[in-house]
This record gives C-alpha cells, sequence and structure tokens, in this order.
C-alpha cells in the first residue's frame, strides 16, 4: 500500500515540468530585467520551454497508460509523439553551433594575434 496518490514514475515527470517551468520563468525574467542577452542564453530559456513541453506530453502519456491503454497507443502513433522531442534537439543543437562558431573564432583570433614565439628567438 502506497500513501501517495500518484506513482513515482508520474511524481519525478511533476518534478522535472516544475524545475523546467521554474527555469524558464527565472531566466526570462532575468533577460526582461536586464533587456538584452545573448544568444546562449536565450537559447537556454527556450531549452527550458521545450523540456516541460516535452514532459507535459510524457505526464499526459504516462496517465493515459495508466487509465486507458488504447488511447496511449493511439498517442505513441500519433504526430504529436512523433514531434514532441524537436524543439529541444533543435534547440540543444543551436547551441552546439553556436558554441562551436565561439571557440572557432576565438581559436581564430589566438592565432592571428599571438606572434609565433620560436621566430622571436631568432
Amino acid at each position: 500500500m502506497s500513501i501517495f496518490l500518484i506513482d513515482h514514475q508520474t511524481f519525478l515527470i511533476i518534478i522535472a515540468i516544475c524545475v523546467n517551468i521554474y527555469g524558464f520563468g527565472l531566466f526570462l525574467w532575468w533577460w526582461i530585467k536586464i533587456g538584452a542577452a545573448t544568444e546562449v542564453y536565450i537559447y537556454v530559456t527556450l531549452l527550458f520551454l521545450a523540456s516541460a513541453f516535452m514532459g507535459a506530453i510524457g505526464l499526459y502519456a504516462n496517465a493515459l497508460y495508466n487509465s486507458d491503454i488504447a488511447a496511449y497507443y493511439k498517442l505513441i502513433e500519433s504526430e504529436l509523439w512523433s514531434w514532441s522531442f524537436v524543439p529541444a534537439v533543435a534547440i540543444k543543437f543551436l547551441i552546439i553551433i553556436r558554441m562551436m562558431v565561439k571557440v572557432y573564432r576565438s581559436r581564430l583570433y589566438d592565432i592571428n594575434a599571438r606572434p609565433d614565439r620560436r621566430d622571436s628567438k631568432k
């Protein structure tokens, strides 16, 4: 007998959704307060929102699995389920691309800015 009204998996999904919504709200509040944000900061803010969206669909699927298995399988086969992960993956991809460009540009700057020390000893 469990003292909880919901199962452990549902509880964990709800915690993840709450953390993502809180993170989105906090980042968005700071972004509005400052008035400007870097690209990566914007992407991280949107990543919190996309993760909350993905968690909400997972929570809905978990509820269907526990109550109506036919509706659960219908959801799993739907376009909503197929595309639910795309926003989070796309934002992660944008963060990676942006950081790669940043590293590449800083590396080019480092190569061009520093004189070769081997040549200075001649």
